[in-house]
């Protein structure tokens, strides 16, 4: 009788704590000072998370050493960097949401690992990489580029824009399933939907213009490559057709993507004067992404990477400012691995929002669309 009148007393008072907006304590906040939790807190508020039934989880290097914090809500996530106090990715979500019990691993945005806990997933000394499904003997870190030129441009604190029209354009479709580092290419072909759809341009044929994710999503028990072929057609053969047809290969950047998407565009438009192009600057301009994606027009990246594949590329789709000056881009991976991807409904999907701070952006890719 006694232990049913104290386990009903303290389900009162856990429903209490979590009405008045208090944190739910986990094993994992034990590392996590009340002061450090503070700072967390601030930099949440001011993105606009909302901060009722947060939790607050230990990230590691690969030396076993906290370096970061990931807090999170019921819709969203943020992590934290110690060293630097630096906002290092936030958004919908959370990357870790399958893998809360095993000890998290951190080497910047899109390099989540797990490993090292007595009842973990680490084998034979290796991570297990959460975005693509590998084992590795090291973790990947994401370079963030501090020294770039631009910090101290004029900028207004939260200034936010957006692509138009990128949730239906881009955010819902299906896109190419990246195993073997051809992310460009996948990047490639989530731009190229966007501007057929957005600017009414033939730069994607009605056989491989991008499907909405309306019937499920690759799991990590199945072929990625074959869900996508047998499901996502179009989104599939894009994707291959920038590979093999135009060696947009492995971890290209730079002249690798430019030279090899021009190519393609010259095909899909033969007339220059009607026709896109694309080229790309080694550490880009803030204000210049602003202004392409306030004209509408999407800019790809791509990130410095310390792993198994030197780089990573992305579409970039919309940008703003903190209180802090800081800058930040919203990005889709290319992934459909490492919790990227929400459900709206029955086997139906979107990609997450994903905030990345703009030092990440090593290259940058600008395209220019004739009468934009």
């Amino acid at each position: 009788m006694f232990k049913r009148v104290m386990s009903l007393v303290m389900s009162i008072v856990f429903s209490m704590m979590v009405m008045m907006g208090s944190y739910i304590d986990t094993s994992a906040n034990s590392t996590i000072s009340e002061s450090l939790k503070k700072v967390v807190e601030l930099k949440m508020k001011d993105r606009g998370i909302w901060l009722e039934e947060c939790s607050f989880y230990p990230l590691y290097n690969e030396n076993d050493e906290l370096g970061f914090v990931m807090s999170v809500t019921e819709t969203d996530y943020l992590i934290y960097c110690m060293d630097n106090d630096l906002v290092c990715e936030w958004g919908e979500g959370n990357p870790y949401s399958d893998y809360l019990d095993e000890k998290k691993y951190y080497g910047g945005p899109l390099c989540y690992f797990i490993g090292g806990g007595e009842n973990s997933l680490k084998k034979e000394g290796r991570f297990f990489n959460i975005c693509n499904g590998r084992y590795q003997s090291n973790i990947d870190v994401m370079k963030n580029n501090e020294f770039m030129a631009d910090t101290n441009e004029s900028v207004r604190a939260f200034d936010t824009y957006y692509l138009e029209n990128n949730y239906n354009y881009i955010r819902r479709r299906s896109f190419g399933y990246n195993d073997d580092g051809t992310c460009s290419a996948v990047a490639c072909g989530i731009a190229l939907n966007y501007i057929k759809r957005q600017f009414n341009l033939f730069v994607v044929t009605n056989l491989q213009s991008s499907e909405l994710l309306n019937d499920g999503i690759p799991t990590s028990s199945q072929s990625g490559q074959n869900y996508i072929a047998g499901h996502y057609p179009a989104a599939y053969n894009l994707h291959h057709r920038l590979v093999d047809d135009y060696n947009m290969g492995t971890a290209s950047y730079a002249s690798g993507i430019v030279n090899p998407l021009n190519n393609y565009l010259q095909f899909m438009i033969p007339n220059a004067s009607d026709r896109p192009t694309v080229s790309y600057t080694l550490f880009p301009n803030y204000n210049t992404i602003k202004n392409n994606i306030t004209a509408n027009r999407p800019v790809l990246i791509t990130s410095t990477i310390a792993g198994d594949y030197s780089w990573h590329t992305m579409v970039v789709y919309g940008c703003r400012t903190n209180s802090d000056n800081s800058k930040e881009l919203l990005v889709h991976t290319g992934w459909y691995g490492g919790g990227m991807m929400l459900s709206m409904a029955q086997n139906k999907y979107y990609h997450k929002t994903l905030w990345l701070p703009y030092s990440y952006a090593t290259y940058g890719y600008y395209f220019t669309i004739p009468n934009s």
